[in-house]
């Protein structure tokens, strides 16, 4: 078997080691060194007591709280159930009895607790899950399907030394997949394991990887033993490496440690594998004598009336048991029956006085009480505090000895209720706020003596607010809860004024944003020259009254609420005069509601002059139509005029079924007259040379017009500017004009003049020169011909009008000087005749 350490060590690290060892954790946090020092003092002083003879022998019927965790949809074949958990508790009762402790199910069942979030157990999520679930009255035992830390190490249970606090009375296992393995490590090992915890019971292999070698146990029992302190404490427990070697957690039960894995003496180990402390997960069957007898020391802590909670009946010579209680919730001042039960042999005047806790369950304090056959009765303090975890305990005198405390019960006070309103005199229409307070235990039931009735309400304080329009008395007529009917305080009388003005016209209880809204008034009371009407509105509660600006006319008025008032339900309307007391009664209440949107309209709309048009449309409801945007007058229908031409606006509403108009969309209606044309632009220019005929139109756009060299034009604005370059002297005329309505008139002509220009390199055979040419204020006409000639000369602007006109006689280096100061700048002809020969020059003006 030694030759096949290594091969086996190999094996379950390579194979199942990490699913082993997340399944064979225990979660015990290692014990400070005064934690064993205490342990130890205990174990030792009960050993003392009990060798004296002075250590009673009590039995213990020890209740458990059993909650299973589970998923909400969890399968309920992969979850723990009753069965199983009864035949765990009945095998770890065959261990137990030996010292003299039973394990029952309180309530005799168990107890699920269906939440996803706790089924896969974080031990960080411990304090949050006891604080729904823990009782004081057992031992509180839960499991999860897996326990986790916070390094993710999955845990097989984990449990706390003994202790007197609440926090240690506590033991968490994992159950896993409940497969039939699962079950049986949870009912042979894991289970009595924590419990061996529970009652005081360390690791075999506690330290034995202390990194101080002198803090590690001796695997001796004889000379330099140090059992006593290091380890488990206790000698009958071999000393243990497990620490030192975890894969031993999978060794059978007949396997011994390897050779090479020694104590600090040089020794080889020889653990129990069989014991249920150690980590050997395929073994566990044995308690030994002294770890019996460490955890019956643990009883002085566990089983302590000093403790926090109380989680046994003793089965003794004699025994005080309390068997029930009459009622599960109590009310101040009710009184209590206990059935009570005596075990044993006690004296003739042997008295039972009953002990009552405050309402956490501790510091008990004797309560007057009767005894009646097996019952024992007392009445709860009439000013008992509320709560819900009061105790009972029963003390015998004759022996002396307390019963194990009873269940939880709760105690409740009587109702009160407290009334009271904001203000005592109001005007007529006003409200008054009441506040109730509601006190002692709910739920509460009450009415009002308006006839409000509130059944089964659990909240503290209720708002009212009643609108009174004449004196009322307002009141509580009954509070009551389960302790019956209890006490009513406040109330008032509401003293209302009423109105001297008489407001009347409003026809709607809904009203528009932007709204003009008009009231008949009637006074009863006099009015000075300071007094002012005004309409007020409330808030949507109907308080908080704010002025209208408001117009008087003689016996009406008339306010406009603003169009971005908010809307909704709860407004009222009065008038008041200002500088005085007088105020009509309220109106109301009234809604606020947003007018609609506008209408959906085409924005504009085309017509020809003097056709027949169609009716104006908008998509709507409750169409009005106006001629101008600040018309009151409206037209349920409406056709535009075509006789003009021009653009006409109109305006159209829609109005929604509570009255309210929307704003006004703009319609553009377009009159198209048919058109006309007028052609003009004479001129004259250089051949090569082009000009702008100018087209006047009138009538709408677009139009297109046809000139007589028969291009198209199209025309969107007026005048509109043609270009032409015609090779020769042309008259142009308007052959068309038309737009949408048809064709139309035309009238004009455009005459161009053609100019031939000589070029430049005729001007030696021309016999002439210009200069300076372009020319500002004079120009040269210089004569190059030998032969004396005649001469006129003429200056003509561009459209063929001659400026000036000069003769004179001409020869050879004669030169003419022409004047043009008159005249703008601009491109011009100078056209010289020597007899029969014209010359045409084209001449620049620049200033």
């Amino acid at each position: 078997m030694k030759t096949h350490w290594p091969f086996i060590i190999l094996l379950l690290l390579v194979g199942q080691g990490e699913n082993l060892f997340a399944q064979w954790h225990c979660g015990m946090p290692a014990p400070t060194p005064q934690e064993k020092q205490a342990l130890f003092a205990r174990y030792q002083s009960f050993i003392q007591q009990k060798s004296s003879g002075k250590a009673r022998e009590t039995s213990y019927k020890v209740a458990v709280k059993i909650n299973i965790i589970s998923g909400v949809n969890t399968p309920a074949a992969s979850v723990l159930n009753e069965t199983d958990i009864r035949d765990i508790i009945a095998h770890a009762n065959t261990y137990l009895q030996n010292i003299n402790v039973e394990l029952y199910l309180l309530n005799n069942q168990v107890f699920p607790i269906k939440d996803d979030k706790y089924v896969e157990f974080k031990v960080a999520n411990e304090a949050e899950l006891r604080k729904k679930y823990d009782v004081q009255n057992a031992i509180n035992i839960y499991f999860a399907k897996n326990i986790s830390l916070a390094d993710l190490t999955v845990l097989s249970g984990y449990a706390s030394l003994p202790s007197l606090a609440t926090n240690s009375n506590r033991i968490f296992y994992s159950y896993f997949e409940r497969t039939a393995d699962d079950i049986e490590g949870l009912k042979n090992k894991t289970f009595l394991h924590e419990l061996g915890h529970y009652f005081g019971l360390l690791h075999t292999f506690q330290d034995s990887k202390n990194p101080d070698i002198s803090q590690r146990e001796l695997v001796t029992r004889g000379a330099g033993a140090n059992c006593a302190e290091m380890g488990d404490q206790l000698f009958d427990t071999p000393a243990d490496p497990f620490e030192r070697l975890p894969i031993s957690a999978a060794f059978k039960c007949t396997d011994v440690a390897p050779a090479d894995v020694v104590d600090a003496n040089g020794d080889r180990f020889a653990p129990a594998t069989n014991n249920f402390m150690s980590y050997y997960q395929n073994c566990g069957s044995v308690f030994t004598e002294q770890q019996y007898l460490k955890m019956q020391a643990s009883f002085s802590i566990r089983f302590s009336p000093s403790a926090e909670y109380q989680i046994t009946g003793q089965s003794s010579t004699n025994f005080v048991s309390i068997k029930s209680l009459n009622k599960s919730v109590y009310c101040m001042g009710d009184s209590v029956e206990i059935s009570y039960g005596l075990d044993g042999l006690f004296d003739g005047t042997n008295q039972l006085v009953a002990e009552l806790s405050d309402n956490s369950g501790k510091n008990y304090a004797v309560i007057d009480s009767k005894r009646r056959g097996n019952k024992i009765l007392f009445r709860l303090p009439a000013d008992l505090p509320e709560g819900e975890n009061y105790h009972i305990r029963l003390k015998a005198t004759r022996p002396e000895t307390f019963s194990p405390i009873s269940e939880s019960f709760a105690v409740r006070s009587y109702a009160a209720a407290y009334l009271i309103p904001d203000k005592t005199l109001i005007n007529a229409g006003e409200t008054v706020d009441f506040t109730l307070s509601l006190k002692g235990s709910g739920t509460w039931s009450f009415d009002l003596s308006d006839g409000t009735s509130v059944k089964d309400t659990r909240q503290t304080t209720h708002t009212f607010t009643k609108i009174l329009n004449e004196t009322t008395v307002f009141a509580v007529t009954s509070i009551r809860n389960m302790c019956g009917e209890g006490q009513k305080n406040g109330g008032a009388t509401i003293q209302v004024t009423q109105p001297q003005i008489r407001a009347t016209g409003l026809a709607a209880t809904t009203i528009c944003q932007g709204q003009t809204i008009k009231l008949s008034i009637s006074i009863s009371g006099s009015l000075s020259f300071d007094n002012q009407l005004n309409i007020q509105i409330s808030d949507p509660s109907g308080k908080n009254f704010t002025d209208l600006p408001t117009q008087v006319s003689l016996f009406n008025l008339s306010a406009q609420i603003p169009a971005d008032f908010k809307t909704g339900s709860g407004y009222r309307l009065k008038v008041v005069a200002k500088n005085s007391a007088l105020f009509s009664a309220a109106i109301g209440p009234l809604t606020v509601i947003s007018p609609p949107n506008p209408p959906a309209v085409s924005s504009t709309i085309n017509f020809c002059q003097n056709s027949t048009p169609e009716p104006l449309k908008a998509t709507g409801s409750n169409i009005k139509w106006y001629v101008d945007e600040y018309d009151l007058k409206s037209y349920n229908m409406l056709t535009p005029s075509t006789t003009k031409e021009g653009t006409f606006t109109y305006y159209v509403t829609q109005t929604n079924n509570a009255g309210c108009e929307s704003s006004k969309a703009r319609v553009e209606v377009h009159i198209k007259a048919v058109p006309t044309a007028i052609l003009s632009g004479d001129n004259t220019i250089l051949l090569g040379d082009s000009t702008a005929l100018k087209v006047n139109i009138t009538g709408g756009f677009p139009a297109s017009v046809t000139l007589s060299n028969g291009k198209n034009f199209a025309i969107s604005a007026n005048p509109f500017v043609v270009g032409v370059k015609p090779e020769q002297t042309t008259t142009y005329e308007l052959l068309e004009v038309k737009n949408t309505c048809g064709a139309g008139l035309v009238s004009g002509s455009a005459k161009i003049i053609i100019l031939e220009p000589l070029a430049t390199e005729e001007i030696q055979k021309d016999g002439i020169r210009l200069f300076p040419n372009p020319a500002s204020e004079q120009l040269t006409v210089e004569f190059l011909s030998p032969q004396p000639a005649t001469s006129v000369i003429s200056l003509i602007d561009m459209t063929g009008k001659v400026l000036q006109q000069n003769t004179s006689t001409v020869n050879q280096g004669k030169q003419e000087l022409i004047n043009l100061t008159p005249y703008n700048t601009g491109s011009y002809i100078l056209k010289i005749k020597i007899g029969e020969k014209i010359i045409n020059r084209k001449v620049m003006i620049n200033k």
